[in-house]
């Protein structure tokens, strides 16, 4: 029995590839800008908090409005304190976490606002299972609430 269980652990444990989770907050960061823009100076980047998250398959920077047609199949299902959303990918596919930051909270009276800023992380060549989990953050005294978002992944093999 110890020797079944032992077995599944290291299966389990060979099996996973990639944990990946967005930060909290977008921290102040100066930018220059590109000498073809004709303008001289520098521009800085504010500090802005996480609002929303996703898994993307293409090219770097892509198409991010059309990123449910393009990760395979997607199924979400609420969990206690937000959800869970089930990404497959072919191994060919190149995948990136995508947070955004500075757009309004997730769950909001206003129509949802994608962030300005994005921070697109890869994931690992050979991941063709993620499982984006998207939680709010309860914290007393403080409307609205943050999101944490974190991507699980692994190989299917």
């Amino acid at each position: 029995m110890k020797a079944i269980f032992a077995a599944l652990l290291l299966a389990n444990a060979l099996a996973r590839a990639d944990d990946l989770k967005c930060p909290d907050t977008y921290p102040d960061s100066p930018i220059s800008l590109p000498a073809s823009s004709g303008q001289i100076g520098s521009g800085v980047v504010r500090r802005a908090i996480f609002s929303n998250a996703y898994l993307y398959a293409g090219k770097l920077h892509g198409d991010a409005f059309g990123f449910d047609a393009m990760v395979g199949t997607a199924k979400t299902k609420r969990v206690k304190g937000g959800w869970d959303t089930e990404y497959t990918f072919t191994p060919s596919e190149t995948k990136w976490l995508v947070c955004a930051y500075g757009g309004n909270e997730l769950f909001s009276v206003k129509p949802r606002r994608q962030g300005p800023i994005e921070l697109w992380e890869q994931i690992a060549p050979d991941v063709t299972q993620c499982v984006l989990q998207v939680r709010e953050i309860k914290q007393p005294y403080r409307l609205p609430g943050e999101w944490s978002a974190a991507a699980i992944c692994k190989n299917g093999k």
